[in-house]
């Protein structure tokens, strides 16, 4: 599979004439988003004759991610100048989409990561992000709708524990790594700062829920697109494509760093354990982007 930053988006020339629809999936992280991309690559042909272009975490939305997250992380005023030109080149990309319909999905574009979902941060960054991204891409002739979804609290902790760990972040055990990251409001907060900029065109969806339906995840991105549930339903649904890793492989990640494995080799080792879980006798249990 090529490297993320590597997918091109469909960029065609637009027709001024017609009011067109911009659907944007803010993941938040660890709620499946990685799933609902390869979904929506899997059925990018399908989707662009019902109507619908795709770009899901390519290089339309790079630079705004960079540019996001560094604003999350120091703010100022330059790291905003930085974001502010960002957003003025995805907003120009974003209108020369010809397609009645396009869908964005990045699970990073507002900055967020998993490790920031839990600790102390100036949430309301996240509301100006927001803002910012609607009133540079919303016109008369450009709707926008937006999606994020959320997931239970203790599990979406423990997710984002396992996505640090895994990609050698820190050398912190689960608990220490809690009483670092302790604010359970904290993805409540995210939202509550993305209503605030964005009222009722935010559709809020618990990942559980959806699962719990029986439909496909993803399945509320796509009604957001206008697509009907028979449509969707008919879609090609890919194997889970992030699998969360047992628990002592992680815990060997993590003695590997403290005897001083490098970022990058522990990276490798990373891979080879995902790739051969049956080694450690225990298996994969679930997909959590």
């Amino acid at each position: 599979m090529p490297d993320r930053a590597q997918r091109k988006p469909i960029i065609v020339m637009s027709s001024p004439s017609e009011r067109r629809l911009l659907v944007i999936h803010f993941g938040l992280p660890k709620t499946g988003s990685s799933t609902i991309q390869e979904m929506l690559r899997l059925n990018r042909d399908t989707l662009r004759r019902l109507g619908v272009a795709v770009s899901a975490r390519d290089d339309l939305t790079c630079e705004l991610r960079s540019s996001n997250n560094r604003f999350i992380k120091k703010g100022g005023l330059l790291k905003q100048a930085r974001q502010r030109l960002a957003l003025w080149r995805f907003s120009r990309r974003v209108r020369l989409v010809s397609e009645p319909v396009l869908l964005v999905s990045d699970e990073n574009l507002l900055g967020t990561r998993s490790a920031y979902l839990f600790a102390p941060l100036k949430y309301e960054r996240f509301e100006a992000i927001a803002k910012s991204i609607d009133q540079a891409c919303r016109s008369p002739d450009l709707e926008c709708r937006y999606v994020v979804y959320t997931r239970d609290l203790e599990r979406w902790r423990k997710s984002s524990y396992n996505q640090s760990a895994k990609t050698a972040k820190h050398l912190l055990d689960f608990q220490t790594w809690c009483d670092k990251n302790d604010n359970l409001k904290g993805p409540d907060q995210i939202v509550e700062k993305l209503r605030a900029a964005l009222g009722e065109r935010l559709v809020v969806v618990a990942m559980e829920d959806e699962l719990g339906s029986g439909v496909p995840l993803g399945s509320a991105v796509l009604s957001a697109c206008g697509l009907s549930s028979n449509e969707v339903s008919d879609l090609k649904t890919p194997q889970p494509s992030n699998v969360s890793m047992p628990p002592n492989a992680l815990e060997l990640i993590r003695i590997l760093g403290e005897y001083g494995l490098e970022r990058e080799a522990t990276k490798k080792v990373t891979q080879a354990l995902r790739q051969n879980g049956h080694l450690l006798g225990v298996k994969s249990r679930e997909h959590n982007d």
